[in-house]
């Protein structure tokens, strides 16, 4: 299984979560072919940055992740992510390793 992990920070002056469904995961929902569930994170206390939002996409391996990130689709969530980079941490985590 591999994932991409998407941690998003919302402060008062910049609410990006509506902007990051709108814009983003319509993309992320066509390249999955599944609906993509943002949850509000209840504590992150051990962090030094503080994310309030968190969603992820599961593949069953990193081989279909790289084709479906190399897809129009996949192309327009890279471009789309770069007005997000103040607000976003995204990890990758490979369970088949």
């Amino acid at each position: 299984m591999y994932k991409m992990l998407i941690f998003l920070k919302e402060d008062n002056e910049t609410p990006i979560v509506e902007d990051f469904k709108n814009r983003l995961v319509p993309y992320l929902e066509t390249m999955t072919n599944s609906k993509i569930e943002i949850g509000k994170i209840d504590g992150s206390a051990m962090l030094e940055d503080k994310f309030s939002y968190f969603c992820e996409i599961n593949m069953p391996a990193k081989d279909e992740f790289n084709k479906i990130m190399a897809s129009p689709e996949g192309k327009k969530f890279s471009r789309g992510i770069v007005n997000f980079i103040h607000h976003i941490s995204i990890f990758y985590v490979d369970f088949n390793e």
